[in-house]
C-alpha cells in the first residue's frame, strides 16, 4: 500500500504555480507533481523501490524493518520537501491534494513497521516456548 500510494505523486500535483504577465489580468496555473520536480521524482522512486524490496525480503524480517524505517524517513523527508517547495520557497505556489501520496505512504509504513515488529516478537516467544 505504501508503493501504490507513493506512485499517486506521479499523477496528483502538489503544488500549483501562479504565473502572470506583468500589467495583464490573465493568469496562468502550472501544476507541479512528482514528474515535474527531479527531487520529488527520486524520493518517491526510493520510496517505491525500499517498498518493494521490504515485501519481497519476507524470509529476512531484520532486513524487511529496515527498509520500512527506510521508507517512513523518505516519506517524511518528501512530505517536507513538498512543502518547503509549495509554501516556503516560491509566494506564488500553493499546496495542492498531491502531497497526501506521501502522507498516505508515512502511514502505511509505519503500520508495516508495527507489523513486522509484532511477527518479530511472537517468532521469539514461540522459539523460547520449544
Amino acid at each position: 500500500m505504501a508503493a501504490l500510494s507513493a506512485g499517486l505523486a506521479f499523477f496528483l500535483p502538489f503544488a500549483l504555480e501562479f504565473q502572470s504577465a506583468v500589467d495583464t489580468a490573465f493568469v496562468n496555473s502550472k501544476e507541479i507533481n512528482a514528474t515535474n520536480n527531479v527531487l520529488v521524482l527520486i524520493l518517491i522512486a526510493d520510496i517505491i523501490l525500499c517498498s518493494f524490496i521490504a515485501i519481497f525480503s519476507f524470509k529476512n524480517r531484520k532486513i524487511q524493518k529496515v527498509f520500512s524505517l527506510i521508507v517512513v524517513l523518505l516519506s517524511a523527508m518528501c512530505i517536507a520537501y513538498m512543502f518547503f517547495v509549495a509554501e516556503l520557497q516560491e509566494e506564488n505556489m500553493t499546496i495542492r491534494l498531491g502531497i497526501i501520496a506521501p502522507l498516505l505512504s508515512l502511514i502505511f509504513g509505519i503500520l508495516g513497521f508495527n507489523g513486522i515488529r509484532k511477527d518479530d516478537k511472537l517468532v521469539k516467544d514461540l522459539d523460547r516456548l520449544r
